[in-house]
């Protein structure tokens, strides 16, 4: 009898094993919701952390927190929870227990994250904008410093909701994200350099993280710090600037201890000490430099930081380093880039030990094949403005074919036609570039202008009409201008330019049939041009924000507009046909209409629906952040995707059957 349970169980553990295989090893299949077949990006590195035995690290994302194996770099598990968006995170000292704060920009929540269970068991609240998040050598405490000066201490008990036991509050009446600061390891002091471009005041505050009274200020630097770190011990502070320094002070007295300076000039992106103060890593728009302790050794080298001296300059990476981690016992460096990297390094050799790929951001156009088999995404990384990168993944394995980076194309704004051949760019004032993009290297096609655009203005807005044929563009000169492309002569032909918005053109959508133009500004207005003769027939208001975006029927007749509202209209009269919406909690950033006319797909920061316009029903496909989406009917196949670096693909049959279902 024995046995033969015993045979029973292994059926019904090798028919169960044969079921979750795949998606236990294909990591382009955990945690897709219904309707769902394949993610393929991992989001952009917010975070690294090390777990403290240096077997996994961990890298937060807006998609979910990937735990990847800290010997291979293969990916072992995505935490994820509907919603959200992590950032800061840090392990345990016991390694059992993930600290994660959560939203876009440490949205004012931290979450612990139980290893044995896969669970999270607490949520409670912080500072906003984590730049530091750690626990207390004895586990019992956990310590965030935020935007504003903000540092918090909770009580870390096994069983009971976190404690908080201490909190400071500066008084800081305005704050940028972009302005480092950081809190030393005993949680003692408090760095913040909030610069000055008018009286050129590049000084560090260094406070006290207890009580948060100002210590120290710090002023010999004369260009804006970007990187602060402290020592394990807490008894120095590097700094570095956006051009030709890096300096060490003593955080007990303020003293400068020492400064190193750059023969050409390199601004300095991220400074970080390794676990015992072995290595120091530096980032620099240019490459990675690993430096060494050599205490009681003279120093010979070109460029030292005190006893530190540089050993290693790691170059490989495609796009500038902005997150580092060492392993525990400081054998490796983890290094994450724009160019949707990570990498492993030996810090005794600069080998590299192996490469996590598909970390990408700043999306802002995909293309699926007309077969199906491959997807084209645009993508170019931003804070600062990074290179034009193109990639071809292969829709059914995730993986990335082909990758192309390329300096010549300016940052700014991007569009790609729809037929993935075509891209163009806006960079400022009003300076128009339209590419090839279906050669291996982009080839610059033509330039055009948007007349009358401000001097240094951004947040052009241009679209191509669904032949692409046409091209349209706006922006902050309140304009709508539309050309027509002769691919033979790769010319652009001036059209029309018309100016009746009264502010920044933000949204921009041609008809199907080429024959009229959406336009949607800033001032709560939108137009439906006649594209042929260039001038208005419809101004049509309902919206209390900017228009954000738009879709036309696939016959034309029905504009769908959305903002914080979503409503319907009639095209040939100008009439309000439905509010689908009259508020809603979150921004609408893309629409699309189903082939037959019949649902409506709505992208929005609190996620993907379908609306059904005959029975005024809702469909929630996905609670995270949606920025647009393009349905590709022939290939039965919708894919979605956002600036933070998640592309997801859907089929399109099944979601049809869920709302029918519902």
């Amino acid at each position: 009898m024995k046995k033969l349970l015993f045979f029973l169980a292994s059926v019904v553990f090798l028919a169960n094993q044969s079921i979750i295989e795949p998606d236990a090893k294909d990591y382009t299949k955990w945690h897709l919701p219904e309707g769902a077949t394949t993610r393929l990006a991992k989001g952009r590195i917010n975070d690294i952390a090390y777990a403290p035995d240096g077997k996994q690290f961990a890298v937060s994302t807006n998609i979910g927190i990937w735990i990847y194996d800290a010997q291979t770099g293969t990916e072992i598990e995505l935490i994820k929870e509907p919603g959200r968006a992590f950032r800061k995170i840090a392990f345990s000292p016991d390694g059992n227990t993930l600290a994660c704060s959560s939203g876009f920009t440490g949205h004012g929540a931290i979450m612990l994250w139980d290893k044995a269970t896969g669970e999270f068991t607490h949520t409670f609240r912080a500072p906003i904008g984590l730049s530091s998040l750690y626990y207390s050598e004895d586990g019992n405490k956990l310590i965030c410093a935020g935007y504003f000066g903000r540092v918090s201490v909770w009580e870390i008990k096994a069983d009971d909701p976190p404690t908080l036991i201490s909190n400071i509050e500066l008084d800081f009446k305005s704050w940028s994200e972009f302005w480092p600061f950081t809190l030393s390891p005993d949680g003692r002091f408090l760095a913040i350099t909030t610069p000055d471009w008018q009286t050129k005041d590049y000084s560090i505050k260094l406070y006290d993280g207890i009580t948060g009274k100002l210590l120290h200020t710090l002023d010999d630097h004369t260009l804006s710090v970007k990187s602060l770190s402290f020592s394990p011990d807490s008894k120095t502070l590097l700094s570095g600037d956006s051009y030709d320094s890096i300096r060490a002070w003593h955080t007990e007295t303020g003293e400068l201890k020492t400064s190193m300076y750059w023969m050409n000039g390199k601004s300095t992106n991220v400074l970080e000490y390794s676990h015992n103060g072995k290595f120091i890593v530096s980032s620099h728009d240019d490459g990675v430099r690993l430096w060494h302790k050599t205490e009681d050794e003279s120093q010979n080298a070109i460029y030292a930081i005190g006893d530190y001296k540089n050993i290693m300059y790691l170059d490989e990476h495609r796009e500038y380093v902005y997150k580092t981690a060492f392993s525990p016992d400081e054998n490796t460096l983890i290094t994450g880039s724009k160019d949707g990297t990570i990498v492993a390094w030996d810090t005794k050799t600069g080998d590299q030990r192996f490469e996590c790929k598909g970390h990408l951001e700043g999306i802002k156009g995909v293309v699926l094949s007309d077969a199906g088999e491959t997807l084209l995404t645009i993508n170019q990384p931003y804070n600062p403005m990074g290179a034009y990168q193109q990639r071809r993944w292969d829709v059914n394995t995730g993986e990335i074919l082909s990758s192309v980076v390329s300096e010549k194309i300016h940052w700014g704004t991007m569009v790609i036609s729809p037929d993935g051949k075509k891209l163009a760019s806006h960079q400022s004032s009003g300076n128009c570039f339209l590419w090839d993009i279906a050669l291996d290297t982009p080839q610059l096609i033509t330039t055009f202008d948007l007349p009358g655009y401000r001097r240094g203005g951004l947040n052009a807005r241009i679209a191509f009409s669904p032949d692409g044929k046409m091209l349209a563009a706006g922006g902050e000169d309140f304009a709508v201008h539309v050309w027509t492309i002769d691919d033979e002569s790769n010319t652009l032909t001036h059209k029309f330019t018309s100016k009746e918005h009264t502010k920044a053109v933000w949204s921009l959508a041609f008809s199907p049939d080429g024959k009229r133009l959406a336009s949607g500004g800033r001032d709560e207005l939108f137009r439906i041009w006649d594209v042929e003769k260039g001038n208005t027939l419809f101004t049509l208001s309902g919206h209390t924000w900017r228009v954000n975006c738009f879709a036309f029927s696939p016959n034309s007749r029905i504009l769908a507009s959305g903002s914080y509202q979503l409503f319907l209209w009639d095209v040939e009269s100008g009439t309000l046909i439905r509010k689908i919406r009259e508020q809603q909690r979150a921004i609408i950033e893309d629409l699309a209409f189903s082939p037959d006319g019949k649902m409506l797909l709505i992208a929005a920061r609190d996620g993907l629906k379908v609306y059904s316009i005959d029975s005024e029903r809702f469909l929630t496909l996905s609670q995270d952040y949606t920025g647009s989406l393009r349905l590709s009917p022939e290939n039965n196949t919708l894919v979605t995707y956002s600036w933070n670096g998640d592309i997801m693909l859907w089929d399109w049959q099944k979601v049809q059957k869920m709302l029918h279902d519902k």
